[in-house]
């Protein structure tokens, strides 16, 4: 069952034009509850759906489904915005190469890169570099847990993060430990002390 949660399984920080200049900000790693008026203008049968779909695929953002696992849902989301991504990265490269040559600039890989910097295009290959790990950790979790289960909606410390404040949650331990991915070492170290001694030794998220 689809949920109100629109769910960002990205590294990080998105910026979702919504309509007429409203602006929806969805957390990296965390979610944003949509009011009912929101959640239905993403439902695929509304007219101008499949553009919608799109922008959601290439932010790597989803409508969490309670019924099916976090990692399930967080996979696909990713796999969908490196594709995008990618065809747009390779279609960019292209063209500029395209272009190169026809007015006899040079096309060196030292010339295509400064180009391609130069452009700021390579903010979207780093996007792509760290949403690979990420899908590395979920299909490490996906091969162990298999695709099944559902989203816990009760409050569980194996997914929350105590050093920020306030203590935030997470949609599940996956979503916490992608997220952990991109903070300081010392922040993971507080982090992993403070849960262990909710959890205990040993049953502390990532030991």
């Amino acid at each position: 069952m689809l949920t109100n949660k629109l769910v960002n399984a990205t590294h990080k920080d998105i910026s979702f034009p919504y309509d007429k200049g409203v602006i929806l900000t969805i957390p990296a790693d965390g979610q944003l509850d949509l009011t009912m008026d929101q959640m239905d203008d993403f439902r695929n049968d509304k007219p101008g759906s499949e553009e919608v779909r799109n922008q959601l695929e290439y932010h790597g953002l989803f409508l969490l489904d309670g019924d099916r696992s976090y990692e399930e849902q967080a996979f696909t989301a990713i796999r969908h915005s490196i594709s995008h991504k990618k065809n747009q990265y390779d279609a960019f490269v292209q063209r500029l190469r395209d272009s190169r040559i026809a007015t006899g600039s040079p096309v060196t890989e030292e010339a295509m890169e400064e180009a391609v910097d130069r452009a700021g295009y390579i903010t979207i290959q780093r996007d792509i570099d760290k949403l690979q790990k990420r899908i590395k950790v979920l299909e490490k979790v996906l091969e162990e847990k298999g695709p099944k289960g559902k989203v816990k909606e009760t409050l569980d410390p194996r997914r929350t993060c105590f050093v920020t404040d306030p203590p935030r949650e997470f949609p599940s331990e996956t979503a916490l430990e992608l997220f952990l991915l991109d903070q300081e070492p010392d922040f993971v170290e507080r982090h992993k002390t403070l849960q262990t001694g909710m959890l205990g030794e040993g049953a502390a998220h990532g030991s």
